[in-house]
């Protein structure tokens, strides 16, 4: 920073001048760094607002999205496959699903989902999904599954795993304007050196990677720096939430994991994700059960539910795979009859928000009198340290609204037997 002056003599004649440089690198640097943390507390608080908003719409809205897609499934259950219904039935439950996936991706970004680290093998995820992820594609894009071989485990949540390779596919058949590749393949690899990631650097070790790889449009610079937003959309009204990178971003970070993007224009895009590899065994089985497979059982559960259509669905679907169901409407009058009832209750179904007692309170309650009873949490939102804390580090499992038949009755029979 220069500053001039003259100086003059007695008679006002400029005698000479005098410049004064002054090096202001460090007050420029500093200017920066409360430039960085500003923008860094403006995003915390963006993200917040985000977090609150999710939260006030996840709750109501999982409820109704639970009985829109049960009684949808239920009805088509009791209908033969020729039914001319059955094709209105199933778009109702696909249309139900999107909002779901909407739902969750706000919750995944805003940490309000709750996390259920397993171990498990990235390729049999990737298998599980390609049938689903080829429907969606479309047939004019030609998608390759390139699984790595031997790939080492790491422990992640399966359903954000599930919902950050959707994402990325998504993402990538959505740069294809038609025809076309999409690549998706897995690794082992050894880093020897430091690589810079999005937004932080790679140390070296051993990682597991996931690739999705795309020939289409490319990310320009400019655009590669808003990439991982929350809401920065490129796409046209109505064709993009601005969600899809931002939660594929968060669910990373929360698994200590790390992103690279490689793009330029009219040449494709490649996004690597890396994980920590473990050397445990998977925990879970990838054998998908159909319906007539699913497992009914003779217990008494006890189901809490403030919720109406939510009570119905849980209770029918339990009786009808042969449990003895007591239905409750509040935590309340779930202690009553669980006071008033003479016989062993199994398990508890309850949900996490409700009025006058929470779930975790009516299950403190009931444990005295039951100190083998069994417990499961739904919820379509939940803040709860506390819970997460709960469902992580018990035997309780935790259902996700809106759920399925399918995962009801699975998460019942597999929480009974262990």
């Amino acid at each position: 920073e220069w500053t001039f002056r003259a100086l003059f003599d007695a008679t006002d004649k400029i005698i000479e001048y005098q410049a004064v440089g002054r090096d202001i690198t460090e007050k420029k640097l500093a200017e920066i760094d409360k430039e960085n943390i500003r923008q860094q507390l403006l995003h915390s608080q963006k993200m917040e607002v985000v977090g609150r908003l999710a939260g006030g719409i996840a709750h109501d809205f999982n409820n109704l999205l639970t009985a829109i897609i049960g009684y949808a499934e239920l009805i088509s259950k009791k209908l033969t496959p020729a039914n001319p219904l059955q094709n209105d039935l199933e778009t109702i439950i696909a249309c139900g699903n999107k909002a779901s996936n909407l739902t969750k991706q706000f919750l995944a970004f805003s940490r309000k989902q709750i996390v259920e680290p397993k171990v498990l093998n990235i390729n049999m995820i990737i298998n599980d999904m390609y049938a689903m992820l080829h429907h969606i594609i479309g047939e004019d894009i030609d998608f390759i599954n390139n699984p790595g071989t031997a790939l080492q485990n790491t422990r992640i949540d399966k359903t954000q795993l599930e919902q950050v390779i959707t994402n990325l596919v998504l993402n990538a058949r959505d740069a294809i304007s038609s025809g076309g590749r999409i690549i998706i393949s897995t690794g082992n690899i050894r880093l020897d050196k430091i690589i810079e990631a999005v937004n932080k650097q790679i140390e070296p070790g051993e990682y597991v990677t996931l690739t999705v790889k795309d020939n289409g449009t490319g990310i320009s610079p400019e655009i590669r720096s808003h990439l991982f937003e929350p809401f920065y959309t490129t796409k046209e009204q109505g064709k993009g939430s601005g969600l899809g990178l931002a939660t594929v971003f968060d669910i990373v970070n929360q698994h200590n994991g790390y992103i690279t993007v490689i793009s330029e224009l009219n040449k494709g895009s490649e996004f690597t994700l890396y994980f920590h590899p473990t050397a445990e065994k998977a925990e879970i089985s990838y054998a998908t059960t159909t319906e007539k497979e699913l497992p009914g059982g003779h217990e008494t559960i006890l189901v809490a539910e403030d919720e109406p259509n939510i009570r119905e669905f849980v209770c029918d679907i339990l009786d009808e795979f042969g449990y003895k169901v007591i239905k409750a409407v509040n935590g309340q009058e779930a202690l009553q009859k669980a006071a008033e009832f003479d016989q062993t209750i199994h398990l508890l179904v309850t949900d996490v928000v409700m009025p006058i007692m929470n779930g975790n309170e009516l299950a403190e309650k009931l444990l005295p009198d039951f100190p083998r009873i069994k417990i499961i949490y739904m919820s379509g939102y939940t803040e709860s340290s506390a819970i997460q804390k709960i469902v992580l580090e018990t035997k309780s499992g935790f259902l996700q609204k809106p759920f399925s038949v399918s995962d009801l009755i699975l998460k019942v029979r597999n929480i009974l037997d262990n």
